[in-house]
């Protein structure tokens, strides 16, 4: 008889000893899954997990990307951004942030699929870009992770978490 899924059964990916999901954690999380779950194609899956995030985790400033890489993602910009307003967007690029952001940076794109979540005070704390531009616009922290979209690519998820909401509430 053959076996059907041969090899060692892959485990779950250990939750860290001192951050153990809550029961409201674990409910939000479900709800993200339900309220992507329908999705007809991929534009609608970005607008349904950008809404999901902001709903059942209440980010305000979420961006959902997507492209053949993260590289690809980040720099093309093919996707949703809500919640932050048109002044901080506008300031991002006319004030040249862009360049300095570290979320754009090679190494931190080349660290993003297999760190699953970063956040920006883990790998650029004491930047520039986060003591200048972001901590004085009301933005304490941003996190970011990969989603894998099979044969589209990847969608790249952001996070912003504004001053007062712990970096930790990924």
């Amino acid at each position: 008889m053959t076996i059907a899924l041969p090899g060692p059964a892959p485990r779950p990916r250990p939750l860290p000893a001192d951050e153990p999901l809550s029961p409201e954690d674990y409910r939000r999380v479900v709800g993200v899954v339900e309220a992507v779950d329908r999705a007809a194609d991929l534009a609608e899956f970005r607008e349904r997990l950008v809404t999901a995030l902001r709903t059942w985790f209440g980010y305000r400033g979420v961006t959902v990307l997507h492209g053949d890489t993260a590289a690809d993602a980040v720099v093309n910009g093919c996707g949703v951004l809500a919640g932050y307003s048109a002044e901080f967007l506008a300031s991002y690029d006319a004030e040249g942030w862009v360049g300095e952001d570290p979320f754009r940076a090679e190494d931190f794109l080349r660290r993003l699929p297999e760190a699953g979540v970063l956040r920006l005070t883990d790998v650029a704390a004491g930047s520039r870009f986060l003591d200048q531009f972001l901590q004085p616009r009301g933005i304490a922290d941003k996190a970011a992770m990969l989603v894998d979209a099979g044969p589209s690519g990847v969608l790249w998820v952001g996070l912003a978490m504004p001053g007062g909401q712990g970096a930790g509430e990924v």
